[in-house]
């Protein structure tokens, strides 16, 4: 059984780290960004290196580090975006390692909480989805996709799910790179995550709700 708690906002980053950033860099980012949990309005945080399995398709894209802030609110974000110590960790930890423009995708979405969800998201698996959309999707379409994608909560060994059209604000730079959908699945391992890959729910979902929108093939990432 799954439990919808009140809407927040997802905003997703991820990174094409340069050939000459080093393994010190490379923590200082990890740390730099830990630290932004202390802005008002972040809920939580997750940072890693993507990875592939023998088992995944590759569907990176060239990119090979991501981070998630969950926030409370639109509002939450733009203070986020502002901070001081955002700008400082921009500006010092991510902007000198970086191999090309970094892609960013925020959507609002309420947090679908799984079974298996005892507190805080300490260890385990984040799996991204952006989705590129047809121009002719319905509204029905995009209600029976959150729908289904939702019901994915009930997924042994998933912990949470949101998903949700990416949006931009007046005040935001658009880079979403064409990604107009985002669907973001919390597991407890990578375990669990190779047993909903191969799980009728989602196989059902993916080939009746996703592929029939598709206007190019989506990106996916792990960490």
């Amino acid at each position: 059984m799954s439990e919808a708690t009140d809407v927040g906002v997802d905003h997703v980053v991820l990174l094409k780290i340069s050939d000459k950033a080093t393994p010190e860099q490379l923590r200082q980012l990890k740390d730099g960004i830990n630290s932004l949990r202390v802005i008002p309005g972040v809920v939580d945080i997750t940072i890693g290196p993507i990875f592939g399995e023998e088992w995944m398709d590759d569907r990176r894209q060239g990119f090979d580090y991501a981070l998630r802030v969950r926030l409370l609110s639109k509002e939450d974000l733009r203070s986020y975006q502002d901070h001081d110590l955002h700008v400082k960790v921009k500006k010092e930890c991510i902007a000198p390692i970086i191999g090309g423009p970094p892609l960013a995708v925020d959507w609002e979405s309420p947090l679908v909480v799984g079974e298996r969800s005892s507190g805080p998201d300490v260890k385990g698996v984040d799996h991204i989805v952006l989705l590129k959309v047809r121009d002719e999707t319905s509204p029905e379409k995009f209600q029976r996709l959150a729908n289904e994608a939702n019901s994915i909560a009930t997924i042994s060994g998933v912990v949470s799910v949101t998903v949700g059209p990416t949006f931009v604000e007046q005040w935001m730079d658009d880079r979403r790179q064409g990604y107009s959908y985002g669907i973001r699945v919390r597991l407890s391992s990578k375990e669990a995550l190779h047993s909903y890959q191969d799980n009728d729910l989602h196989l059902k979902v993916k080939t009746e709700c996703i592929v029939p929108i598709l206007s190019s093939p989506p990106l996916a990432v792990d960490w």
